[in-house]
C-alpha cells in the first residue's frame, strides 16, 4: 500500500510531481477534505473583508462615486490577499499529512491544524510573493475608477474618453503579472522553508530567496508549469482543483528537500547527517574528514589476546598447542572384539 519514500536527490528533479501524485493515492479522500475545509474557511474570511463590496451594488450611485469604487478597489485587494494567507495554512496542514504518509501512517483531517499557532508566519511566507505586484494591481484599478467616474458623470458620456484608461490599466495588469512571474521563484519555498526548518518568517524568506537564486529556471519554469495546472483546474468548476492544489503543494515540499538534501523522514536522517555544520557544506575550512567521519570499510580487528580467549572461541593458529602424538610403544585400540 505505502511505497517506500525516497531519499533527498540533491538536485531539482521533475519526478516530484509524480512523486507526490503517488503520495496523494494513498489517502485521497482526506487531502481533499482538509483543502475544502481550508478553503472554505479561506473564503468566508475574503469575503467578510469585502463586504463593503455589498453597499457598492446596493447603491444606486454607486457606480459613479469614485471614492466608494476606490475603497471597494482597496477591500477587494485585501480580501483576496486574506484568501492568499488562509491557503499558506493549508499548505502547511497538506505538509504535515504528506510527511505521515512518508512514514507510511494513514493521515486524519485534524492532523493538518497542528500548527494553527503559526498561522501568521505560514500566511505571511505564502502572502509574500503576490505583494510585490499588488502595487500594480491597485495602480490600475484606481486609475480604472477615477476615469470610469469622470465619464460617467458627464451629461453625454463620451466613452471614447475610456480607450486610454483602458490601455493604462492593461498595461499596469501586466506589469504587475509580469512582476509577480519574474520574482516569484524566490518565494515559492518559503512555506515549506517554514515547515521543514521550523523557521519564522524572516529566515523563511531569506532561505528561501537563496533558494531561489541557486535553482531560478528550474524554479520558475515549475512555476508555470504549477499556475497552469492550477488555472486549469480551477476552470473546472473548481473541483479538481481540491486535488490539483495537495499535488502542487506536495512537489514543492518535495522540490524543497531536494535542493537542501534534508530529509523529510527520519528513515534518511543519519543518511545526510555529516560531523560539521550544514552551512559549511563540504568546504569546512581545516577539516580532516577522515579522522572523525564514520569508517564504511570494515577494518581489521587487532588481534585478541589468547588469555581472553574463551572455551568456546577457535584456537589462534600463534597460539602454542599440545602435543597430542602417541608414543612408540603405544599399542592402539583393537576394533575387533574377543571371540
Amino acid at each position: 500500500m505505502f511505497n517506500t519514500p525516497n531519499a533527498p536527490r540533491g538536485r531539482f528533479d521533475w519526478s516530484v510531481l509524480s512523486e507526490a501524485f503517488e503520495l496523494l493515492k494513498i489517502n485521497p479522500g482526506t487531502f481533499i477534505a482538509f483543502t475544502l475545509i481550508g478553503a472554505m474557511g479561506g473564503y468566508t474570511i475574503s469575503q467578510i473583508i469585502n463586504f463593503p463590496q455589498v453597499f457598492l451594488m446596493l447603491s444606486p450611485e454607486g457606480i459613479t462615486n469614485g471614492s466608494m469604487l476606490g475603497i471597494s478597489t482597496v477591500f477587494s485587494i485585501l480580501a483576496n490577499l486574506a484568501l492568499l494567507a488562509a491557503l499558506g495554512f493549508v499548505r502547511s496542514g497538506i505538509m504535515i499529512m504528506a510527511q505521515k504518509v512518508m512514514r507510511r501512517q494513514l493521515p486524519d483531517i485534524p492532523e493538518g491544524f497542528q500548527q494553527l499557532k503559526r498561522f501568521f508566519t505560514y500566511a505571511g511566507c505564502n502572502v509574500s510573493g503576490w505583494i510585490i505586484s499588488m502595487p500594480f494591481m491597485l495602480f490600475a484599478a484606481l486609475s480604472m475608477s477615477s476615469q470610469m467616474t469622470s465619464v460617467f458623470n458627464e451629461r453625454q458620456p463620451d466613452f471614447s474618453k475610456m480607450i486610454p484608461m483602458f490601455v493604462a490599466s492593461g498595461s499596469s495588469y501586466l506589469l504587475g503579472g509580469l512582476v509577480l512571474f519574474l520574482t516569484y521563484p524566490f518565494f515559492a519555498l518559503a512555506v515549506p522553508a517554514a515547515f521543514v526548518e521550523n523557521l519564522n518568517f524572516k529566515d523563511s524568506i531569506k532561505r528561501s530567496f537563496e533558494l531561489g537564486k541557486a535553482s531560478y529556471g528550474n524554479l520558475l519554469l515549475f512555476s508555470v508549469v504549477a499556475g497552469i495546472i492550477n488555472y486549469a483546474a480551477m476552470s473546472c468548476c473548481c473541483l479538481p482543483f481540491l486535488f490539483v492544489y495537495p499535488w502542487i503543494t506536495v512537489s514543492y515540499l518535495l522540490i524543497y528537500r531536494d535542493v537542501t538534501n534534508l530529509p523529510l523522514v527520519s528513515e534518511f536522517e543519519n543518511a545526510s547527517q555529516t560531523p560539521y555544520p550544514r552551512e559549511y557544506g563540504m568546504t569546512m575550512p581545516n577539516y580532516d574528514q577522515t579522522a572523525e567521519l564514520p569508517r564504511t570499510d570494515n577494518p581489521v580487528a587487532p588481534p585478541i589476546p589468547s588469555d581472553n580467549l574463551t572455551s568456546n572461541s577457535a584456537p589462534s593458529s600463534d597460539t602454542p598447542q599440545p602435543d597430542v602424538t602417541p608414543p612408540p610403544d603405544a599399542t592402539p585400540p583393537s576394533d575387533q572384539t574377543p571371540g
